[in-house]
């Protein structure tokens, strides 16, 4: 397929079009001769995105467009020169592109169209709005943006425009997120129209450029382009209802943390060898990361495991904890020295709670002491409102946390205050909620 076509379908937005427009050999000179039952054949389901590429299509045409309303000539020359933008379209306008690290994700809830048929226009409208919101929300909870609408469908990414060292792994816990509510909203329609509702989703990482689009400079928006995109595109793609495939790329940088599932390999038109995959399966705590077993042998640093290994002697002789400190340039082995002592200390019988303090910002929940807190309560990621309360009873109950503490707790882990406690937390400045928490 010409590059032409894969950089007209960018400038549309339509970037994640190019993998079907390439697997069925459409190429800069048959543009001309696509219509809407040419698109809906090649799996473009979005009525909005057809419409858009044939408007896309008569723009190349100057104008000059047959009297057919299903069909366009366009007037591709070798010399074509490259798609004018819609003028129409002031909403649209691009800024130079930054080349940056991310990881997409395509989620798109599986036979809509037969959904919904059996709904009228505006509970079909309904039913898949609030399923785009479920996943909306998983995105935003963990510090994704959401780039596009498609119908019955999102692209998002992570890792832009805010950088992120894990941005693999927040697309996971934003796709394993998404897959929770869709499985609850499910069960609510099934109970209030006997309809069941599944999604599939793709997450691919690579250097993506990154443009803001949009007339607005208050509250830009973002888009990406490149090869990475339509490579997640087509994981997403061959993912069954209800799962969630990635690449080699994503599994490698999501490292320790995921679990996944042999998956055959992707022949994907343009890549001339399959493309491997994974399916994931689990997204462990930050103490069940630390999975020995996968590690490569640890090499020196034999002073600094001393000077731990008497720290820990300390511990637990006098029963007070200790603070370790570790400084040093980015990429002599910081991490890979903490997950060592984190390992020592293990195995001497110490439990492991990990939290992180980034200064751009965490997704909901995922701030440095909340997330200890779910750790210590041992309340897993992903997890529901009632498991959240369930386990600060039991810690309540177990003399772990005191009740007059509850207030907090609740802050802390995102459950409603009750009436009591919203009155007495209503009252309390900002310093005293921070210091309580």
């Amino acid at each position: 397929m010409s590059q032409k076509v894969v950089t007209w379908l960018e400038q549309l937005g339509l970037g994640q079009y190019a993998a079907p427009f390439e697997e069925n050999d459409i190429s800069w000179e048959l543009l001309g001769e696509i219509d809407a039952e040419t698109l809906k054949d090649i799996g473009i389901t979005s009525a909005g995105h057809r419409l858009q590429i044939l408007k896309g299509i008569k723009i190349l045409n100057s104008g000059q467009v047959e009297s057919s309303s299903t069909r366009v000539q366009v007037p591709l020359s070798a010399s074509t020169s490259e798609p004018e933008p819609d003028t129409d379209s002031s909403a649209w306008s691009r800024t130079p592109g930054e080349r940056k690290p991310v990881t997409m994700l395509f989620a798109d809830i599986v036979g809509s169209t037969a959904l919904t048929e059996k709904l009228d226009a505006e509970d079909a409208h309904d039913l898949l709005y609030r399923a785009t919101q479920c996943m909306c929300q998983a995105v935003e909870n963990n510090k994704g943006t959401v780039c596009r609408f498609m119908g019955d469908g999102i692209m998002a990414m992570f890792g832009a425009p805010v950088a992120s060292e894990r941005h693999a792994l927040e697309a996971c816990r934003a796709a394993t997120e998404m897959q929770a509510s869709i499985n609850k909203y499910a069960g609510e329609l099934d109970k209030s129209h006997g309809l069941g509702v599944q999604m599939r989703i793709g997450l691919h990482s690579g250097e993506v450029v990154v443009l803001e689009v949009g007339d607005d400079p208050n509250n830009p928006e973002y888009d990406a382009s490149g090869s990475t995109v339509p490579l997640a595109a087509r994981m997403e793609q061959s993912a069954a209802a209800g799962t969630i495939l990635m690449t080699a790329a994503t599994r490698a940088l999501a490292g320790n943390f995921i679990e996944t599932d042999e998956h055959p390999a992707v022949i994907v038109k343009g890549i001339t060898e399959p493309v491997e995959v994974h399916q994931l399966s689990n997204i462990l705590s930050a103490a069940d990361s630390s999975i020995r077993g996968t590690r490569r042998p640890f090499v020196g640093r034999r002073v600094e495991l001393a000077q731990f290994s008497s720290l820990l002697d300390s511990c637990m002789e006098s029963g007070h904890g200790q603070t370790v400190y570790v400084r040093g340039e980015a990429g002599i082995g910081k991490s890979r020295l903490v997950e060592e002592i984190t390992i020592a200390a293990q195995d001497c019988g110490f439990q492991f709670h990990k939290a992180l303090v980034l200064d751009f910002g965490a997704g909901e929940g995922q701030e440095a002491v909340p997330a200890l807190m779910r750790s210590l309560l041992g309340i897993t990621t992903g997890s529901g409102k009632e498991q959240r309360e369930a386990a600060v009873e039991k810690a309540e109950n177990d003399g772990i946390a005191d009740p007059e503490q509850r207030v907090f707790l609740n802050d802390l882990l995102d459950l409603t205050q009750p009436l009591e406690l919203r009155t007495l937390y209503d009252a309390m400045n900002a310093e005293v909620r921070s210091a309580g928490k």
